[in-house]
C-alpha cells in the first residue's frame, strides 16, 4: 500500500521530531564538554516501516514514505580501548604507589647515605675515623678520646634518628593502606553496584541512563588503579523484547582466574590485616553475596596480585630482599630499616667486643673462666655502647653510648696487652663484686690495640643479614662502603621503577587520548552535527510546507 494523503504529514512530523531530538543531543554534549568523565552521545533512529506481507503473498504495492523513528539514545564508547586504558592504568597504579614509597624512603636515606662530604652516615663514619686515627697517633691525650667519643655520639644518634624516620615512613604507609585505600576500594565496589541498580531500574522503564553510565566508567576507571579487572556486560531479557545489560566486575588473579568483586547490584569487599609474629600484611577478598543465604568465603589474594596499587603498597610494607623467608628481589623499606640495623649491630659489636681485656690476680696470673668453659681466660668488657632495652637487640634505634665511657670511666683500650688486674683478696673464679674493684693496666705496648680499631673501619668485611658467615649475603666492603651502597642500591631502585612507570604512564596517555577522540565532545564535530540537523529540521518543515501546497490545490483548485 502506498501512504495515505494525510499520511505524509505524519512523515514529515516524524523527521522533524527526529531533527529536534537529535538538536537536544548536540546541545546536551555542548554544555557538557567539560564535564568530567562525559561520553558523548548519540541518537538511534531507524527508517519506519508499518507495511504488512508474508512469506506466500507479496504486498502488491510499494511500502513508502512512512518517516523515522527514534528508537533511543547511546554513548560513542570503544570497549577494547577501555579495556586496555584500564589494564596500563593498572600498572600506572602499581608502579606509581612503588616509586612514590621508595621516594619517601630516600627522603631520609639520601641524607644518611650522602658522600659529598656533608652530613650523613657515611660521613660521621668518616669522621669517626679520622679521629681514631688521631687518638692512635696520641694516645695520651684526654681530647682525643673525648672527640672520638664525641663523634661516636653524633653517628648513633643519626642511626636513631633514621631509623624513627623509616619506622614513620613505614607506619604511614600501613596507615594509608587500612584507613584510606582499603575503604576506597569498598566504596567504589558499592557504588558501582548501586549505579548498576538503578541504571537496571531505568533501563526497564526504557530510559537509557547515560549519565549515570558516566558515572560507573569513572568509578570502573579508578578501581582499575588498585587492581587488575575484567569488565563483563550479561544481557538479560526483562520483557517482551527488551534486554537490558547485568555487569560483572571479575579480580585478574597473576594465573588468570577470576574472582567476582561487582555482580549486578551485589558487591564484595577486600580487607587487609597484619600478622602479629612476622608483621607482614595480606590481603583477602570476600566476594559478592548474591544468593543472600551463606556468605560467601574469604579468599586470600596477597599472592594473586599481578598489578595495581595495592600490589605494590603491600609489597612496599612486606618485601625484606635478603631478609626474607624465602628471600625475594623485592625491597621494601623493612628491607632497608634492616639495613640500617645490620650497619648498627656490626659496628657496635666489633667495637665492644675489640674493646675487652682478660683478666688477671693481684700477682698478674690468668684468671680463668667457671666450669665448663674453665679452658678460657676470662675477659673484662668495656663497651664502647650499649642497648637502650637490654631486652632488645642490637638495631640502630636501640644503641646508644655506654655509659661508662660517656661517664670518663674508661675509653678506647690503646694496647693489646693490656689487662684487668684483680685486687688483694679476689675469689678465684672472682664475684661480681671482685670485678668491680680491680683497674686496667695498659701493658707496655704503645697504640697497636688503636691500630687494629683503625684497620677495622678499613678493610673488607662481609656484611650478612644475621651476622653470621651462614646467613645470606648483602655487601662485601668496609663500613663506609656498606653505607654508601644502601644509597646505591635505593638510587637504583628508584629509577628502574620511574622509568617503567614512565612508559606506562605514557602508554596509558596515549589510550586514552584515542579514547577522547572518539568519547570526548568535539565542538568542531558538534557544529556540523548542529549545521546538519538543522537543516534537517528545515527540509523537514519544508516538506510539510510542499505537502499543505499539495492538498491546497487538490482540494481547492481541482
Amino acid at each position: 500500500m502506498i501512504n495515505s494523503t494525510f499520511g505524509s504529514f505524519m512523515t514529515a512530523r516524524l523527521g522533524m521530531s527526529a531533527s529536534q531530538q537529535a538538536l537536544n543531543i548536540t546541545g546536551q554534549n555542548i554544555t557538557n564538554i567539560n564535564t568530567a568523565g562525559y561520553t558523548r552521545q548519540y541518537i538511534d533512529q531507524v527508517s519506519l516501516n508499518v507495511g504488512g506481507g508474508s512469506n506466500r503473498y507479496a504486498s502488491g504495492m510499494a511500502n513508502i514514505g512512512n518517516g523515522v523513528w527514534v528508537t533511543g539514545t547511546g554513548q560513542v564508547r570503544d570497549p577494547f580501548l577501555d579495556r586496555r586504558f584500564r589494564s596500563e592504568m593498572s600498572f600506572v597504579g602499581q608502579y606509581d604507589m612503588k616509586t612514590s614509597g621508595l621516594q619517601n624512603v630516600a627522603d631520609i636515606l639520601d641524607e644518611a647515605t650522602k658522600t659529598d662530604g656533608g652530613g650523613g652516615l657515611h660521613n660521621q663514619l668518616i669522621d669517626f675515623r679520622q679521629k681514631l686515627n688521631e687518638l692512635a697517633k696520641n694516645p695520651n691525650a684526654g681530647e682525643n678520646d673525648s672527640m672520638l667519643r664525641g663523634s661516636a655520639d653524633s653517628l648513633v644518634k643519626m642511626l636513631n634518628s633514621y631509623a624513627k624516620q623509616l619506622d614513620k615512613v613505614r607506619e604511614n604507609a600501613e596507615n594509608d593502606l587500612k584507613d584510606i585505600d582499603i575503604p576506597a576500594v569498598n566504596n567504589i565496589l558499592k557504588n558501582i553496584a548501586e549505579l548498576n541498580k538503578n541504571i537496571k531500574s531505568s533501563e526497564v522503564c526504557g530510559d537509557s541512563a547515560l549519565e549515570l553510565k558516566d558515572q560507573r566508567n569513572m568509578l570502573i576507571d579508578e578501581l582499575a588503579s588498585y587492581l587488575p579487572i575484567e569488565i563483563k556486560y550479561n544481557p538479560i531479557t526483562v520483557t517482551d523484547g527488551r534486554k537490558v545489560d547485568e555487569l560483572t566486575i571479575n579480580f585478574v588473579t597473576n594465573t588468570g582466574r577470576e574472582i567476582p568483586l561487582v555482580v549486578d547490584q551485589y558487591a564484595g569487599s577486600v580487607k587487609v590485616e597484619q600478622d602479629n609474629t612476622t608483621q607482614d600484611w595480606s590481603l583477602s577478598m570476600t566476594p559478592p553475596n548474591t544468593n543472600g543465604g551463606i556468605v560467601p568465603m574469604e579468599t586470600p589474594i596477597t599472592n594473586l596480585l599481578e598489578t595495581g596499587s595495592l600490589k605494590s603498597s603491600l609489597e612496599f610494607l612486606n618485601a625484606q630482599g635478603e631478609f626474607g623467608n624465602p628471600a625475594t628481589t623485592e625491597k621494601g623499606v623493612r628491607y632497608y630499616e634492616n639495613m640500617l640495623d645490620v650497619l648498627a649491630r656490626d659496628f657496635v659489636t666489633k667495637f665492644n667486643d675489640m674493646n675487652k681485656v682478660p683478666v688477671v690476680d693481684a700477682d698478674g696470673n690468668k684468671v680463668m673462666m667457671p666450669p665448663p668453659d674453665d679452658d678460657k681466660q676470662m675477659m673484662k668488657e668495656f663497651p664502647l655502647f650499649e642497648k637502650i632495652d637490654d631486652a632488645g637487640d642490637w638495631t640502630a634505634d636501640n644503641i646508644r653510648i655506654a655509659e661508662g665511657w660517656m661517664k670518663n670511666e674508661y675509653g678506647a683500650i690503646k694496647t693489646n696487652d693490656a689487662t684487668y688486674k684483680l685486687d688483694n683478696g679476689a675469689a678465684n673464679p672472682p664475684t661480681p663484686q671482685d670485678l668491680e674493684k680491680g683497674k686496667i693496666e695498659e701493658g707496655t705496648g704503645a697504640n697497636d690495640r688503636l691500630m687494629d680499631m683503625l684497620k677495622e673501619l678499613e678493610v673488607d668485611r662481609k656484611f650478612t643479614t644475621d651476622g653470621t658467615a651462614t646467613g645470606n649475603s648483602l655487601f662485601t666492603g668496609t663500613f663506609e662502603e656498606f653505607t654508601a651502597n644502601i644509597g646505591i642500591v635505593l638510587g637504583q631502585d628508584i629509577k628502574s621503577n620511574k622509568e617503567i612507570l614512565q612508559n606506562h604512564v605514557t602508554m596509558a596517555g596515549q589510550i586514552n587520548t584515542s579514547r577522547d577522540n572518539m568519547s570526548a565532545v568535539s565542538l568542531d564535530e558538534e557544529g556540523m552535527s548542529m549545521l546538519q540537523f538543522s537543516k534537517a529540521y528545515s527540509a523537514s518543515a519544508k516538506l510539510m510546507t510542499t505537502l499543505d501546497e499539495l492538498l491546497d490545490t487538490l482540494i481547492n483548485r481541482m
